[in-house]
């Protein structure tokens, strides 16, 4: 069920906004976890429960040691971290196949490691929530795990403005990724299936076509998921922002 699906547009995220909308505090963290997990399992049955008894490895490990020094922390986190590092690898050189957005996954599962590390209030729910919420669960966007805590802490109510600025995300997003990004993909799949009787200005369109490609494609994702995340409450800073005019890569 991709974010630009008919099914996602159609039924599962209008669901989800009315569901958001009727609940506050910790019930609508239960509510969101429970809708995130419905999620997961149409997204990639095959791989539910191993992504889902991942998250909840990492969620129980750190939340056993909160209480533990600062060095045991850190050193539980770099374990937890290594693991799901060491399984990534392990299904990217085997014969074994991965969740989709499995990459991104132990990208969180690192994050939220690191912060857990350092003195921060959060409960089962929050970090459970995090690594599994739906919006962001195969390509982003990048949140940080203190972050996130904080934004569910502010409890938004869904306002009109919410409304108003999620649809339009939503929308701009959905013509990014179906429209300009599968045009260009169409045209640069062209020029790449002909290498043999390119001319050196072809292959630069083509590669420029593929560039852009890969620009819009990721761009749209992020406004997908970002706008979602707002029609549920949850506020996220805009993310894939002119990568290309990025003077470092931090």
């Amino acid at each position: 069920m991709p974010l630009q699906s008919l099914l996602y547009l159609s039924i599962f995220l209008p669901v989800s906004v009315i569901a958001a909308r009727l609940s506050h505090g910790g019930r609508k963290k239960f509510i969101l976890l429970l809708l995130s997990i419905v999620f997961w399992y149409f997204m990639d049955p095959e791989h539910f429960l191993w992504a889902m008894g991942l998250c909840l490895l990492n969620v129980l490990v750190a939340k056993s040691v909160q209480k533990k020094t600062s060095d045991v922390r850190q050193i539980i986190g770099v374990l937890c971290s290594l693991l799901s590092i060491g399984i990534l690898l392990l299904c990217k050189f085997s014969l074994l196949t991965s969740p989709i957005g499995f990459s991104f996954l132990v990208f969180s599962i690192v994050s939220f490691q690191m912060d857990t590390e350092k003195e921060m209030d959060w409960s089962f729910l929050d970090g459970f929530l995090y690594l599994s919420f739906f919006p962001k669960m195969t390509m982003g966007p990048i949140v940080r795990f203190r972050d996130f805590v904080a934004e569910l802490a502010n409890d938004h109510a869904v306002t009109g403005e919410d409304m108003d600025a999620g649809v339009r995300q939503c929308i701009h997003g959905l013509v990014k990724k179906t429209v300009l990004a599968d045009m260009l993909g169409a045209y640069a799949d062209l020029a790449f299936e002909r290498t043999a009787q390119l001319t050196q200005a072809a292959a630069w369109i083509g590669l420029l076509l593929y560039v852009l490609q890969l620009y819009y494609d990721f761009s749209g994702y992020s406004d997908l998921a970002i706008g979602s995340a707002r029609l549920l409450g949850v506020h996220f800073d805009q993310n894939f922002d002119h990568p290309y005019a990025s003077h470092s890569l931090t």
